[in-house]
């Protein structure tokens, strides 16, 4: 497949009447392999009197994820959650309101999650009596590992007395890998952009498969189960012989998508008042060697909020972003039991390619400071083009399911005590198609027994010299400040903490500090007593 000139994720507006979006949708992230996603949500409020407005708040709400929506085998790679809905605006637009950025998420484990917004956007909403709003926060190390069960939703606060725009919902978002799955491109765009007589398109740039397979889900805000003018969703394959396809399916016809609908749930839910969120395949769309999908949005004179939009394509192309690593092995040669100075690491360059199509790469990998004597030890059937200072191997080809280990070695240099050593190693986007991208190793921490007392303490990048005005309260021959010793009085204080005994002088634990030499200081004794710091 022919190289890309770049990934992209485009999203233009073009409208015919005014509108207004405080934040444009816009391409958030992209998940890149053998992995899939899966997107609903729910209504917090209800229409109790049959106007098709929304009166009150129905909380806690719950919405049940089916068990067969994600393969048994799939492992969580990301949760997202999405809320929002109107709030009265007492001043300008987006001014005078504030969001509610704080909610309570149950999931299906039973945690109750007190969930704190990442960020909050906003919609002026045309109107000078309401602003809408929405949040989102990434929850992946909170959710748990169950994607299937019932997630619950509490704690929200809104506008919701009937107005004919009131609206109040949530969205979960999850994206999942599993080996049996075809390799995908998985992109996230999100914002808050009222859609009213005007036209929103996304662009995304992806190598399509050979069995072009695709879908698009989407989370919107409001619309109405009757949208006047001309309303819908198109999507098409670039260059696209497939020509364009206007999506719908059984709840949601070609000219009133925003409809009030939620496919993603068992049995689909056809009067959800105030959120749309639903999930079309878009494979007809798409064309083998396609090199990007446009999906097209019209509301008419329909009043929605774009909030979310997700495309999912699979891939002809490779993958190294899944299962590539570094990893990094020490030699202790002098044998103290730690990483310092002397000592030697061979760092692993593994790049495995998940993907259906070969890959074509350069490694870079810039030698961190710290480390000397850099030599390579083997280049994968690469070009060696390395530097004094930086790794550099060129035509790098990584087959399908296959792996190539870049593998090369450095020595610690002359580096203070507790410095940290961490090393990056990047690929170029492949000649064939795909991402670029990186794997880091885990940081190595160098200890330097730089008094030689055969103990590794803070202690150890002071200056190790005898000084008279010193007594030396912890007994290792050194009068030094650095290790608790004390000024001349020969005074010990006790372990008091931080105590005023004069106009200059302070007492600190085994430590007293002359404040006229600059303030505090840092003072630990030889029994590795807990470091405290004077101010």
């Amino acid at each position: 497949m022919r190289k890309l000139g770049c990934l992209t994720g485009l999203f233009v507006l073009l409208s015919s009447g005014s509108a207004m979006a405080d934040e444009s949708l816009k391409l958030r992230q992209i998940w890149e392999g053998r992995v899939d996603y899966f997107m609903t949500g729910l209504s917090f409020a209800v229409d109790t009197d049959s106007d098709a407005k929304v009166d009150r708040m129905l909380l806690p709400a719950v919405v049940r994820v089916q068990a067969d929506v994600v393969p048994p085998s799939a492992s969580l790679k990301h949760v997202r959650v999405y809320w929002g809905g109107t709030q009265t605006q007492t001043g300008a637009d987006c001014v005078g309101s504030q969001a509610d950025d704080q909610i309570l998420v149950s999931t299906p484990d039973g945690d109750a999650l007190q969930v704190k917004a990442d960020g909050c956007y906003c919609s002026g909403a045309d109107s000078g009596s309401y602003d809408l709003w929405v949040c989102h926060a990434d929850i992946t190390a909170l959710a748990g590992s169950r994607i299937d069960g019932q997630w619950g939703f509490d704690e929200y606060e809104g506008q919701v007395a009937n107005g004919t725009t009131d609206t109040a919902s949530a969205a979960l978002m999850f994206v999942y890998e599993a080996p049996q799955l075809s390799p995908r491109r998985v992109a996230l765009f999100d914002g808050n952009y009222v859609l009213s007589e005007a036209t929103a398109n996304f662009r995304l740039d992806v190598n399509v498969d050979q069995m072009p397979q695709g879908d698009l889900t989407y989370y919107v805000l409001e619309g109405d189960l009757g949208g006047l003018g001309p309303e819908g969703i198109s999507v098409d394959g670039i260059p696209g012989a497939a020509g364009p396809t206007t999506l719908s399916d059984a709840v949601n016809p070609l000219d009133n998508p925003f409809n009030r609908t939620i496919n993603t749930v068992t049995p689909a839910q056809t009067n959800s008042v105030g959120v749309d969120i639903d999930r079309y395949d878009i494979s007809t769309a798409l064309t083998a060697g396609d090199t990007a999908v446009s999906a097209t949005y019209t509301a008419g004179e329909d009043k929605v909020w774009l909030a979310v939009n997700v495309v999912g394509v699979n891939l002809f192309d490779p993958v190294l972003s899944q299962k590539s690593f570094k990893s990094g092995t020490l030699e202790d040669l002098d044998g103290n039991g730690v990483a310092s100075p002397g000592d030697r690491i061979t760092y692993v360059i593994h790049l495995e390619n998940s993907g259906n199509e070969r890959a074509t790469v350069t490694v870079n990998d810039v030698i961190p400071d710290g480390l000397t004597n850099f030599a390579v030890l083997s280049v994968g059937a690469g070009t060696n083009v390395s530097t004094a200072s930086e790794l550099v191997v060129s035509n790098v080809v990584v087959e399908v399911d296959q792996a190539v280990d870049i593998r090369f070695q450095a020595t610690i240099g002359a580096v203070t005590d507790l410095t940290t050593i961490a090393n990056t190693a990047a690929w170029s986007q492949p000649t064939e198609g795909g991402l670029a991208g990186s794997v880091t190793s885990e940081t190595v921490e160098v200890r330097v027994d730089a008094d030689g007392d055969g103990i590794f303490d803070t202690d150890d990048n002071c200056p190790d010299v005898a000084n008279a005005a010193q007594v030396d309260a912890d007994a290792n021959g050194i009068g030094d400040a650095c290790e608790g010793d004390t000024p001349d009085t020969g005074i010990v204080a006790p372990d008091m903490g931080l105590a005023d005994v004069g106009p200059t002088v302070e007492a600190y634990g085994e430590c007293r500090v002359d404040a006229t030499r600059g303030g505090g200081s840092a003072c630990l004794d030889d029994a590795a007593r807990p470091v405290r710091t004077a101010p």
